[in-house]
């Protein structure tokens, strides 16, 4: 097309030279180049607009829209920014994510591409899937009249995304089956309480089968009001009260507080719910379970406190030994042992400053691995100076456990 134009412009020239006359200067815009031409007008723009709209297809090239009015004026119409968009990504990618967020894109133009017939579920369906997100019922009821798409798969999609309008259409003009277990699952899923509402309130859909499946789900993910509203007529008790162990597992203490409130036991599966509010470091679900559920906080042979104290865990420990009655010294100074064994000074200290005797059986089995050159502790020597400060009598010791020659550091302290 350049080719011909230039060939064009230099026989023009020719042309005026040969009369000895200079005509006036006039510029021609082409793609964005400014060429002077010894003509007034640019003969490309007398071509007729069809031709005019294939060259602006083929180019390719934006910039051609700010070249005159002609073309600016070719640039704002639907149908060829369809047509350009088309041949760019083709008729089974041009409704895809990649070309329909360019800024060209405006609804008539997507409803010149479906004219097109181009193939709407390119991208997994990206294009209704933004219809449904925006409510846009003319544009899916488009779509769905292309019979490109699967209706079930569709109504999936709409599910997804929680449109009732969508589903809506669907439904009275498309015969999808609302009933399928996986629209409702999907609503839930995605936490759309507006749209599990519209299923249950109009299509008298039960969202308590499969073993409260969908209370469950709802608990792991902590979607609170669509708990609270699952909840109504629910048996919180299914599968050994698995809702009220899916919420304490992810640390949800609101959604647990509403299944204690629905009667859920807190002490299943042998005290799960405390074990996992504990391994989360989860002061809150701790103190819920306990003074709202009734855990008992030396429950499973006071795995809580021992758990506690051999992770460090301070805060949780010292409202356990409040709420244990100040039970410091169980199993023969446990307590102390684990928090010497395992390096935990702040839990020493937190210990022996709410009575544990320092001169208990435990302080000196602890006592074996502190003093172990083999281990590498990094509060020995404040760890002895603790004991030795809340009352440890290192000869006294020696009854339960012989101290080797080597261990230099205990006996510098005898």
């Amino acid at each position: 097309m350049f080719k011909h134009l230039t060939n064009q412009r230099k026989g023009l020239e020719k042309q005026h030279e040969n009369s000895n006359t200079i005509p006036p200067k006039t510029t021609i815009f082409l793609a964005g180049n400014n060429s002077t031409a010894t003509h007034r007008d640019c003969r490309l723009l007398h071509l007729p607009m069809e031709l005019l709209h294939r060259i602006f297809v083929y180019a390719q090239n934006p910039a051609l829209a700010i070249t005159c009015s002609r073309f600016w004026s070719l640039g704002q119409l639907p149908m060829l920014r369809a047509d350009y968009l088309m041949h760019r990504y083709g008729p089974t990618a041009v409704l895809g994510e990649t070309s329909m967020r360019r800024h060209i894109v405006s609804l008539p133009i997507i409803h010149q591409l479906l004219k097109l017939d181009c193939d709407p579920t390119a991208d997994d369906s990206w294009l209704f899937i933004k219809g449904c997100e925006l409510g846009l019922v003319d544009l899916c009821r488009r779509i769905l009249q292309m019979g490109h798409c699967n209706v079930a798969h569709m109504l999936n999609l709409a599910a997804m995304t929680g449109s009732i309008d969508i589903i809506n259409l669907l439904v009275t003009e498309f015969d999808a089956n609302v009933y399928h277990e996986t629209v409702l699952m999907l609503a839930c899923r995605e936490n759309h309480l507006d749209l599990v509402k519209y299923l249950v309130e109009t299509f008298s859909i039960s969202v308590h089968s499969h073993g409260e499946r969908q209370l469950r789900n709802a608990c792991l993910h902590g979607f609170v009001k669509l708990v609270a509203f699952l909840l109504q007529g629910a048996d919180v008790h299914t599968y050994n009260d698995a809702a009220i162990q899916n919420a304490a597992y992810k640390g949800f203490s609101n959604v647990v507080e509403l299944l204690l409130q629905a009667g859920a036991r807190a002490d299943a599966n042998e005290n799960a719910c405390i074990q996992h509010a504990i391994n989360n470091h989860d002061l809150r679900m701790v103190k819920c379970l306990i003074e709202k559920g009734g855990v008992d906080p030396r429950c499973n042979h006071d795995w809580p406190l021992k758990q506690t104290c051999q992770r460090g865990l301070d805060d949780i420990l010292s409202y356990l030994i409040r709420m244990a009655n100040n039970s410091v010294d169980i199993g023969d100074g446990v307590l102390l042992e684990l928090a010497l064994v395992h390096d935990q000074l702040s839990t020493l200290k937190l210990l022996l400053d709410n009575g544990a005797n320092p001169n208990c059986v435990g302080v000196v089995r602890g006592l074996k691995y502190v003093v172990d050159p083999k281990t590498q502790r990094k509060h020995k020597e404040k760890m002895i100076q603790y004991l030795l400060d809340a009352g440890l009598e290192l000869n006294a010791q020696t009854d339960h456990v012989s101290l080797k020659p080597e261990n230099k550091l205990l006996l510098s302290w005898i």
